[in-house]
Order: C-alpha cells, then sequence, then structure tokens
C-alpha cells in the first residue's frame, strides 16, 4: 500500500537494501514507471584481488670498492597453492637491478597464492631478502607489495705486520 492505513495523506516509505556481501560491492539502481510502481535491481560485483610484485635492490659493499658487482642479476618469481602447496617457477627475469610483475592473481580455486623472490646467487655475495612469501587476503583488491632483495659482500681484508725499529 502508500499510505498507511487510517493515516489520510501519510505516506509509508519504504528501503531496500541488502546486507555487506564480504568481498562483493552492491549497487542499487531504482526505476520508476508511470504508475507509480517500482522496481530495483542489485547488482553485486566481485574483483578478485591482484598484485603487483616489486624486487628492489641494495647493495652493501661500500660503493661496489673491490669492483665485482655484476651489471644485471636474475630473479625467479616462484608461486604455491595454499600453505602446503609445493613452489614452482612463475618466470625468471635478468635485469639491470629492479623487477616488477604486474596483475598477480590472489586466489585460484578459492585457495590463497603465495609469492616468493629469489635471486641467483650472485658471486662474493650473501643474499636477505625483506620477505619469502608474499599473499593477498579476499578483501585486498589490488595491492602493491616490495620485495628487498639485499646483497652483501665482505672486502677482502689484509693483514698487515709493522715492526719498529
Amino acid at each position: 500500500p502508500k499510505y498507511k492505513s487510517g493515516e489520510i495523506g501519510r505516506e509509508i516509505v519504504y528501503t531496500v537494501s541488502e546486507n555487506d556481501m564480504h568481498v562483493y560491492k552492491s549497487t542499487l539502481s531504482e526505476d520508476t514507471d508511470q504508475s507509480d510502481s517500482f522496481s530495483y535491481a542489485i547488482t553485486n560485483t566481485h574483483t578478485p584481488p591482484s598484485l603487483t610484485l616489486t624486487a628492489t635492490k641494495t647493495w652493501v659493499d661500500d660503493g661496489n670498492r673491490d669492483k665485482i658487482r655484476p651489471a644485471s642479476v636474475t630473479y625467479t618469481l616462484r608461486s604455491k597453492v595454499g600453505d602446503a602447496g609445493a613452489w614452482s617457477t612463475v618466470s625468471q627475469r635478468t635485469v639491470a637491478y629492479d623487477a616488477t610483475w604486474a596483475d598477480l592473481p590472489g586466489f585460484t580455486g578459492g585457495q590463497q597464492i603465495h609469492y616468493q623472490v629469489v635471486e641467483h646467487a650472485v658471486t662474493g655475495y650473501t643474499t636477505e631478502y625483506s620477505s619469502d612469501d608474499v599473499v593477498l587476503t579476499a578483501t585486498d583488491g589490488a595491492k602493491s607489495e616490495t620485495v628487498t632483495v639485499t646483497n652483501t659482500h665482505a672486502h677482502n681484508k689484509v693483514n698487515y705486520t709493522v715492526n719498529k725499529a
């Protein structure tokens, strides 16, 4: 009914809404025709989470003092599905020092995809990573993460013996 029973001229106000759908965005559209009737459409859209992952390089070698820093490095991007999955290679890139992978999916078959950047060994350097497991949550949407790859070189030390005359 349009009006409250027994109350002349007092219209009933109707509202249409939908409860939160967690990873879906709801939009409500209203359509009115000439007969004072209404129709509503609720559209739920889901954008799967995606990841842009960047590997950045940090050198700890006193400004390349021993002149052994390579001109490029090779990274392998690995992934696994779920916590117990086995790591598999997604891609390999040989780059000056930084690499970016875009539009990586966050989930497959309802399970999180884990990502890991691994650098091929650089002769004369030890390697450390700021993160060894990057994952998305269902509500992340598009997300960017950076893994810092630090290569440290221990300089050659020379010992001298000095005798005072």
